[in-house]
């Protein structure tokens, strides 16, 4: 994800194998070392943010919930 374009579909594929793999511990790296997942979550958490702190670990969650319920509703519903 670092070469500077942005491909839901890679970041699709990479929450799924974090998630369905190792869990929490490849989670928490992926968060750490992503800037581009981890703005992608601030702003589907719809959190506000200060300059100074633009990510929260509150807002990393949110956004997180929301993607994993995406995730969901497209495995249900097969859009």
């Amino acid at each position: 994800m670092s070469d500077g374009k942005w491909r839901p579909e890679k970041l699709i594929v990479i929450v799924r194998e974090v998630v369905s793999g190792d869990g929490e511990h490849n989670l928490l790296l992926l968060l750490a070392t992503e800037p581009e997942f981890k703005g992608f979550l601030v702003k589907l958490s719809g959190r506000l943010t200060k300059r100074s702190k633009p990510v929260t670990l509150p807002s990393l969650l949110a956004g997180l919930w929301v993607f994993l319920q995406m995730c969901e509703v497209l495995d249900t519903y097969g859009l």
